[in-house]
């Protein structure tokens, strides 16, 4: 086959998985359900493989973006303060009032917003016709902070009740997101960006593909605990739904509050609003009790859904 089709099929593949995210995200749960000793036994290749997913996301990034925005921090502060302050609080709240005695789930509930910002918010922003330096600077700032960031957050909420290893979290979170990012801007920046633009038939559909690989060991790695959740699944249902939806409405009402111009309050609501879920699920998988991954796994399911309501939403404002 020759080196051009190969490149169509490929973005063709990837146009495909983007537009119907619910099919990466379903086969991952068939998948885990079905073949479970399968991918419990290659449990040990999640950091890889997302380290490699941030590797290939990043590529796309460059160092010049994110000085960029450090000129005017203000916007970045209200970011990371609703991010990493305001929705955990609501988090921690929540899940306290409405799963009482069950502080794994309550510990899931927390990750979700202690998770740092997800890359795909980046490409929301542009689409809404948002500040994409900023959404980049945000994502970058927050995944080189998150070996801190996360283990506070899920210390001083949850971590009297689940107990987990804090040097071993943040020294994960160092390799698997720090070194890709760093390493992706500095392939984009040395290549100049050729290395995104000519290999992403490669990075952007097999990114999606390790996603489906690590949601089945998450499943798989929880099957014979789900016993556990049936009298709580409604309730952790609803809450990661609620959880789901707050950080798109936190970022709208703030940027309203503030009266800030329609492109930044664009950013915000994207950049609050998604996750970065796949670094959720590999924590939970290797540094918390497995049950933990259970809400990081459902709120998969609701993020790019949201994100696309929301763009609708938005569209509409703006045509009245």
């Amino acid at each position: 086959m020759k080196p051009w089709i190969i490149m169509r099929k490929g973005i063709q593949l990837n146009q495909l998985l983007e537009k119907r995210m619910i099919l990466v995200v379903g086969s991952g749960i068939i998948c885990g359900a079905l073949f479970n000793n399968f991918f419990i036994a290659i449990k040990s290749w999640v950091p890889f493989l997302f380290a490699y997913i941030t590797f290939a996301l990043t590529i796309n990034c460059s160092f010049r973006d994110f000085k960029d925005v450090f000129k005017t921090p203000g916007s970045l502060l209200t970011i990371l303060g609703l991010l990493h302050i305001f929705l955990p609080l609501i988090a921690t709240v929540l899940a306290r009032i409405f799963l009482p005695g069950q502080p794994l789930l309550q510990a899931g509930i927390i990750l979700i917003t202690a998770a740092p910002i997800g890359v795909a918010s980046t490409m929301w922003t542009g689409i809404a016709r948002g500040r994409v330096p900023l959404a980049l600077t945000a994502v970058i700032a927050d995944t080189i902070l998150s070996p801190l960031v996360v283990p506070l957050i899920m210390l001083m909420t949850i971590g009297h009740k689940v107990q987990f290893n804090v040097p071993s979290l943040m020294w994960g979170l160092a390799w698997m997101a720090v070194v890709p990012t760093i390493l992706g801007m500095a392939v984009h920046d040395l290549t100049k960006g050729k290395a995104s633009r000519n290999w992403k038939f490669i990075t952007n559909p097999s990114s999606k593909i390790c996603l489906a690989i690590i949601i089945a060991v998450n499943l798989a790695a929880v099957w014979n605990k789900l016993e556990i959740l049936k009298s709580s699944f409604s309730m952790t249902l609803a809450l990661v739904f609620i959880m789901s939806c707050s950080g798109y409405l936190s970022g709208f009402i703030c940027s309203r509050f503030f009266k800030l111009a329609p492109d930044l309050t664009n950013t915000l609501i994207f950049t609050v609003g998604m996750r970065n879920n796949t670094a959720g699920l590999v924590l939970a998988l290797n540094y918390f009790p497995e049950i933990t991954a259970i809400p990081v796994v459902f709120v998969i399911l609701f993020q790019q859904p949201l994100a696309a309501l929301s763009l609708h939403l938005l569209a509409s404002k703006n045509k009245s």
